[in-house]
This record gives C-alpha cells, structure tokens and sequence, in this order.
C-alpha cells in the first residue's frame, strides 16, 4: 500500500467496480475516459481483472482513500506502461467537489511517480490534461511536468511530461 499522513492508495478491487462505474458516469468525467463500449460493470470487472498484472496489461490503477476514514475519494491511473521505453502515462481524478483542492491529487500523483520509478523502473511519465482545465494544468505544473507545445494532441488536451 501507497500513503502519506492523509491518504493511502490501494488497489482497485472487484468490490470497487460499481463505485468506479457511479463514477464513469458523471457528466463532468465522461471526457476524461475513453472506452471502447459503454461502460458496464461487467466492463469494469474485466478492467479490474486486466489490472492484476502491471507486466501483462500495462497498466494499474489505484483507488485514492482517504486515511482517517477509510473513503474513497477518486482514482490514479498508470496506464500505457512500456517497459522497453520506459515510459508511461498517468492519470488522476478527486471525483466530488467537496474533496478538490485539499492536495488529494497531488499526493496520489507523488505516490505512484515514485512506485513507477522505484517498483517498475519508468523513466518518463506522460499526462494528457485537457486545456481548458485549468486546476488540473497547474497541478501537473505544480509537479514539475513541463508542456510539450511540440506534441500536437487531438481532442484539445495538452501534454506534460516528467523525467522521474
């Protein structure tokens, strides 16, 4: 397990599918994931299951929990994980308004930087943001990752990219 004082990351679950699900549906997050098929709990299932081996799938997620009370407060993904290049690109969301803005995200993004350097050997770390959210650009900012202006990425994202 992954924590600081006030959150600790765990892995997702099959008990956390329709938690993750209630989530993927909220109109301010459906931008954020792409799916091939419209979400289902038999898709977040499988999802969970691809997730067990980060050397297979190439990806894991993290459910970001709250340390005093155990919530579960939102979701940090490592996805798109070369071993060969070492590279990857990571995602993170604080799903309700009430948790935003109390350094959740920020944590959470530390933690698996670090997992990804120390545990899988990632070099690089790339995060895809969309422009007009402006919270979640200064974070990445905030973490060091610089803006590759270079990189045209569709659908009006910017990309940060971070040497860890």
């Amino acid at each position: 397990m992954l924590k600081t004082d006030r959150i600790f990351l765990r892995l997702v679950e099959h008990k956390d599918a329709a938690m993750i699900l209630s989530w993927e549906k909220l109109d301010e997050l459906l931008n954020i994931t792409e799916f091939d098929e419209p979400p289902s709990i038999q898709l977040m299932e499988k999802l969970i299951d691809e997730q067990r081996n980060v050397l297979e799938s190439g990806q894991v997620r993290f459910v970001v929990c709250l340390s005093d009370s155990n919530v579960p407060v939102g979701l940090v993904d490592l996805y798109q994980i070369n071993f060969l290049t070492e590279t990857g690109e990571i995602g993170v969301v604080i799903v309700n308004e009430q948790n935003r803005n109390q350094g959740y995200a920020k944590e959470g993004l530390r933690l698996v930087q670090t997992y990804a350097h120390d545990v899988l050997g990632i070099q690089s770390v790339i995060a895809r943001v969309d422009k007009n959210n402006a919270a979640s650009n200064a974070l990445f900012s905030s973490l060091g990752y610089k803006l590759d202006e270079s990189i045209r990425v569709t659908g009006g994202k910017n990309e940060f990219k971070i040497m860890l």
